[in-house]
């Protein structure tokens, strides 16, 4: 008789003073305990470096991972934070769509954007920012690129149409359009 192993994810969060070799300690680790990395995203922020992974394994890799961040915390000078969670199925209803935005920085963008998105219903699934100098016209610059899940019986035309109409209002440079695989 085959034995059926059940995925067990957890989502892991570290924070700590960035130094060389902190993604390899983390990604030591996590093979170690024999957990799968299925999606990851990290930066430095300041002098600050800061990563979330999503981690799949059975229970005993799971169990394994969480047992060995106190060790990995010690060693490597960080804060975890960790939560188990569900595989999350994608729902059939909706439409994947991505956005970028791309204007003179000022307070706002963020809330502005992410609060047009909220009011239509449209579940924002990923997000990554950064402000830049334009080198030609020495202008601090904002990017803010979304990812979105749009219910299917949303009418694109008409949100496209309000999209246009908010980012017209806030002086905002921005594609709103199908994501492609």
């Amino acid at each position: 008789m085959t034995k059926v192993f059940t995925k067990s994810y957890l989502v892991l969060s570290v924070l700590g003073a960035d130094h060389p070799g902190m993604m390899e300690d983390i990604s030591r680790t996590c093979l170690q305990c024999n957990c799968n990395v299925l999606d990851s995203r990290a930066m430095v922020a300041g002098t600050e470096f800061t990563a979330s992974f999503l981690l799949t394994g059975n229970w005993s890799a799971i169990a394994k991972m969480e047992a060995a961040l106190p060790a990995l915390e010690q060693r490597m000078g960080v804060t975890t934070m960790v939560r188990r969670t569900h595989d999350r199925a994608k729902d059939s209803e909706t439409i994947s769509y991505s956005v970028q935005i791309l204007a003179k920085d000022k307070p706002g963008i963020l809330h502005h954007a992410t609060t047009f998105f909220t009011d239509q219903g449209i579940n924002i699934t990923d997000m990554y920012s950064e402000s830049y100098l334009d080198h030609r016209t020495h202008t601090r610059m904002f990017s803010l690129n979304f990812g979105l899940e749009v219910p299917g019986n949303c009418h694109i035309g008409q949100l496209r149409e309000r999209f246009l109409m908010f980012c017209d209002e806030h002086n905002l440079d921005a594609i709103l359009e199908p994501f492609r695989n």
